[in-house]
């Protein structure tokens, strides 16, 4: 009888271990989760997203934490209300309209990891001013990902030794000022007042500032970026 029980236990084994697929919202974010291949993607989520949103680098599900490696298609699309986003180092694709008529947003943060930026992804943005794209290497970049954001009243922040390299690559090129991305372009944290939450540029929240380039969330729920010497 024993020997019975012990082979109908190890007969469900696999399906007590099967890795979970489907979509869940943690942190007021929508992810489609993969714990077998320990990923997740941002989806498209209802009520729209709004203020400013920062996407962590990984995201904690039944026990496994699954790295976030990509922005759906659409994910942020129409998020009337959404005045930033920033985009962690662990994300490499951002989907066809990922954010398209984001009309609020006036800035983004797109990590150092990402390698592919899909059709319109930023398109339609009026307010557009600042882009920080941490990628040494540029990513490759439908020529009409900031159709209708008007680029060129907009500053581009990038590593200042890829400078000259998106200043050739379109739709890189096309933004009115470029500048490399170093210590004088962002506020001494000393000129912040009342900040709320910190977090490093990766989207990971921290207890303190660090060293470097710092996230600020502001007790007005504005975003700013800092610098720590």
């Amino acid at each position: 009888m024993k020997k019975q029980i012990l082979l109908f236990l190890l007969a469900f084994l696999p399906l007590m271990a099967q890795a979970f697929e489907g979509e869940v919202e943690i942190g007021g974010i929508k992810y489609f989760i993969n714990t077998g291949d320990q990923v997740a993607e941002v989806r498209a989520k209802s009520p729209k997203y709004s203020g400013d949103v920062v996407i962590p680098p990984t995201v904690d599900y039944d026990g496994v934490t699954c790295n976030v490696v990509a922005i759906g298609k659409y994910a942020f699309s129409y998020c009337i209300n959404l005045t930033s986003i920033t985009i962690p180092n662990s994300v490499t694709s951002i989907g066809d309209g990922a954010f398209s008529r984001c009309t609020s947003l006036t800035s983004l943060t797109i990590g150092s990891g990402v390698s592919n930026i899909g059709y319109r992804a930023f398109a339609g943005y009026p307010g557009l001013t600042h882009v920080y794209c941490l990628a040494l290497n540029v990513p490759n970049t439908d020529t009409a990902a900031f159709d209708g954001s008007y680029p060129e009243n907009a500053t581009l922040h990038v590593p200042d030794e890829s400078l000259d390299a998106y200043k050739n690559t379109d739709p890189w090129s096309r933004f009115g000022t470029k500048v490399g991305l170093t210590e004088t372009n962002i506020q001494p944290l000393n000129s912040i007042a009342e900040p709320s939450d910190f977090y490093s540029l990766d989207g990971q929240r921290t207890e303190q500032p660090r060293k470097g380039v710092n996230i600020v969330r502001m007790s007005d729920g504005t975003v700013k970026k800092v610098v720590i010497k």
